[in-house]
Order: structure tokens, then sequence, then C-alpha cells
């Protein structure tokens, strides 16, 4: 039994790891770009920094951590089965069948994670909004490839087949600067977030028979580099209930090449994301929804993309207490849709605690969890 650690291995990926976001949003389906509150508008949206309430004067969030994995194709199971029957069909002739039915069923195979961390200090203000954070996301994809000539091969002879892990990643350190303009009435927010960024790739790629998660390592051979960049966003409040939002993230190109494996590398992508979205808040109950405006790319040679439309509700009671719904549908056919939930306990409106979970088809799972502090 091998291989069965690479499933806890991603979800315990290191602290350079969903695209970052929090526990909130992560129950409501994702939504942000509209609904966020100043506290996690640095996910999100950095305007929405500026839109807090007359009570709230400091706020942070420590931390939020929050994983995804979908193994739709049971890849994990799979690469476990013909690993042990690997071990045991030399000499055994009778197993020879079965052998070369596991390895045929890892053809194609897909395994995806997403994993992210995060904490935010935020200091709203009149004169200009300011959120100081700290954001990771780190993304690993596995895939097979059977070569045709092993499914004819003999037991123990050399195999082309090949299981490939990538991983790219992201360490944002920055600040949201927010200010509100009025406008005949209306308030439009706008903000910044200048970060410095750290982006980290990884590669390895082995013989089915020999792939081993302790070889998809961190400590060990990957690329590095620092660069600067740039998120921006705008939100305009139609009235009291309504607010429409737009956000950029990451609007410089970045690209980071992976150590080489298998004499292969591969080009981690850092592109610019687009995102629109829309709330209506009553206080009590508020619903919203976000559309991204253009597909997510991780590597260049894969055609692994994803692009999403949101939409979550919030049941609040008195701030004290709240539960949260929601459900994202995916554009590609790289992704699949995802139903979330959660629930959020402040009591006295300081300290809280908000949980989420996602479930899709296909072994499709999430989780996410904050704490929070605000004053």
């Amino acid at each position: 039994m091998r291989i069965n650690k690479l499933a806890l291995m991603i979800a315990l990926a290191p602290s350079i790891a969903m695209a970052s976001s929090d526990t909130r949003s992560i129950a409501m389906g994702g939504v942000g770009v509209a609904s966020s509150g100043y506290l996690n508008a640095s996910f999100h949206n950095p305007a929405l920094a500026a839109k807090y309430g007359e009570s709230d004067n400091f706020g942070m969030i420590l931390p939020v951590v929050g994983a995804r994995i979908h193994d739709g194709d049971d890849l994990v199971d799979k690469i476990d089965r013909f690993q042990d029957l690997d071990d045991l069909v030399d000499g055994n002739p009778n197993l020879e069948d079965e052998w070369r039915k596991a390895l045929k069923d890892l053809d194609n195979g897909v395994l995806s994670s997403d994993i992210n961390i995060g904490m935010v200090a935020a200091i709203p203000n009149k004169y200009l909004a300011a959120n100081f954070f700290v954001g990771g996301e780190l993304s690993v994809l596995a895939r097979t490839l059977i070569a045709d000539e092993d499914l004819t091969a003999s037991p123990g002879d050399p195999l082309n087949s090949t299981v490939t892990a990538l991983a790219g990643g992201t360490v944002d350190v920055g600040v949201s600067l927010a200010k509100p303009i009025e406008i005949r009435g209306h308030e439009l927010l706008l903000g910044v977030s200048p970060k410095f960024q750290n982006i980290y790739a990884l590669h390895n790629t082995n013989s089915v028979s020999d792939f081993d998660d302790d070889d998809f390592d961190f400590d060990d051979d990957y690329s590095e580099k620092s660069a600067f960049n740039l998120d921006i966003g705008l939100a305009y409040q139609i009235d009291e209930s309504i607010t429409l939002g737009f956000s950029g993230r990451n609007l410089i190109d970045q690209e980071l090449k992976t150590n080489r494996s298998y004499g292969d590398t591969y080009t981690y992508l850092v592109r610019p994301e687009y995102t629109i979205g829309a709330e209506y808040d009553k206080g009590w109950f508020s619903v919203a929804a976000d559309m991204d405006l253009n597909r997510r790319d991780y590597f260049k040679e894969l055609n692994y993309k994803t692009q999403y439309t949101r939409i979550g509700a919030e049941l609040n009671g008195w701030d004290w207490v709240a539960v949260r719904a929601g459900y994202q549908y995916s554009m590609t056919d790289s992704a699949e849709d995802l139903l979330s939930f959660g629930f959020g306990f402040t009591p006295f409106g300081i300290f809280g605690l908000d949980l989420a979970g996602q479930l899709g088809k296909d072994n499709h799972y999430g989780a996410s969890a904050q704490f929070v502090f605000t004053i």
C-alpha cells in the first residue's frame, strides 16, 4: 500500500499552500466580489475594505485554512491496487490478466486538489481603509498515461506508463487600500492591493510501478521566484441593499518553469483573473452571485482550465450566528459543480469561528475553517 499517502500529502501540503478565499465565502459557493465585508475583502475585492459599519474599528482573521480534493477517477486507489498487484504478480501467472486490467484502468486518470491559507489584520477608517494580509494557495494535479505497448508486456518488464504529479502555488504578502467616493448620493468604493508574491512549482514523473508520493516533496527539488503583483477592485452601492462589484487579481503575468523530471519540465502560470458580482443584503438575509469573466490556466502544457459562476445565501441572526449555503457551477470540462454549506458563530460579536464544507459528485470534497476577531 505505497500510494495511499498521496491524498494525505495533498490535504496536508506545506505552508505555501482552491484560490485564496475565506471560509464564509467558501460556504456561500465562493462569492465575494460584491458580498465581502471589510475583513475578507483582500481575498476577493480590495475595494470592499471600505465597506464597514460605524461600530467596526479593527478586525483579524487568524488564520483561514481550506482544502479541496477531486479524485473522480479513483486514481489513488487504482495506483495503489496496481502497485500491489505488481509486487505479487512475479511468479504468479494467475494474476497476469488482473495485472493488465489494473494497468489499463489507470489510463488518463486525473486527480486535482487545492489548498489555501490566509490571515488578515484590518483597520477600517473614513480616510483610507487598510487591510494587511497574507494569502497562500497551492494547486496539485496528478495524471496517469498508460503506454499501449505496456498492455501486452510481461509483468516484470520495464514499463513506459507514467504518473505525473504537478504542484504550483503562490504566497502573497500585501496591503489592501480602499476609499469611498460619493457620486450623486451613491458610494463608489475603489481599492487596490499591491503585493509581494512568491511563486513555487514542483514536478515529479515516474513509472506507474515506482511512483511514490514520498518523491513529491517540497523539501526537495522545486522552482521558486519572487515578483511584484497587483489586485484592483471597485464596488458601487446602488442603495443600502444592492451592491455591484468588479475585481481584477494578479494583473501582472508571471511564469515559472518546474524542475526537470523524467526529462520534462512544465510551466506554472499566474494570469490575470477578472470577476463581476452582485449582492442583495437586508441584514438578516443576503444573497449574492459572482461570475468569472475569463478562464484560469494552471500549467501552459496542460489543457486544464477552470471558470465558475457562483451563487450563495446567508441567514444572519443578530451577528451572533449565521447559516450559509451556495453552489459553484463549472463553466469548463476540467472541473465539476460544487454544493457548499457552512455556519458562523460569533458570540457577543467579538470572537468568531466559521466552518464550511463542499460536496460534489465523484469523490469531490472540501472543507474550510477560520477564526475571527473584531472590535
